[in-house]
């Protein structure tokens, strides 16, 4: 999977977050700061690591810094589809309607993303 093109489903998919299952409240968190919260496995579990970060203007731009932390490629499609599930989930409950249609509309956008991004992939140095 091409690095970029997966760096742009994880924004998709974070940008739709703001409540749901496992989810910080994104709402509550921009009251005080524009940072989001750690989420509990952050100061529960001493192995856990941060292994994403997304930060998005509304206007368009997105920015990531991503850590590969598994040696098999793979594993970050299990995380990129955990992040759809529960994008759905936290679409469905903060706009209505049903997350298996929230989450049938990212893959929709994901797959015409995939055919002809919607800007290039630069590297942050």
């Amino acid at each position: 999977m091409n690095y970029w093109k997966f760096a742009f489903f994880v924004c998709l998919a974070v940008l739709a977050l703001s409540h749901g299952s496992g989810i910080i409240s994104a709402a509550e968190t921009f009251k005080s700061s524009r940072e989001l919260q750690k989420p509990p496995i952050a100061n529960q579990n001493d192995n856990s690591v941060e292994v994403l970060r997304v930060w998005a203007d509304p206007k368009g731009d997105n920015q990531f810094v991503i850590e590969p932390l598994w040696n098999d490629a793979g594993s970050w499609g299990i995380l990129l589809v955990d992040i759809a599930r529960h994008a759905a989930n936290a679409h469905a409950k903060k706009y209505g309607g049903e997350p298996k249609q929230a989450l049938a509309r990212i893959g929709q956008v994901f797959t015409a993303e995939w055919k002809q991004p919607t800007s290039p992939a630069n590297q942050i140095q």
